[in-house]
């Protein structure tokens, strides 16, 4: 049970993540244009979010009890 509610939340983070990375695309854009101070700063900000995120998101190589028996790549 608790490996789904997880694994649930989880999921709702790469949403999330797809309109961040969205909007770090046409910041980027933008700042190849015309780059202003405030562009920059809203970028460099938005990647180190984005990178905390993905740091919550994305496995960390380690397994719980409750994912040991349901997950292949953690020893039962």
């Amino acid at each position: 049970m608790l490996y789904l509610v997880v694994d649930q939340l989880v999921d709702s983070f790469f949403p999330v993540l797809a309109r961040l990375d969205d909007r770090i695309d046409e910041l980027e854009d933008a700042i190849l244009q015309a780059p202003t101070e405030a562009q920059l700063g809203e970028l460099f900000a938005m990647k180190r979010s984005l990178v905390s995120l993905r740091k919550v998101v994305t496995p960390s190589g380690t397994c719980s009890p409750a994912s040991s028996a349901t997950s292949p790549t953690c020893p039962a």
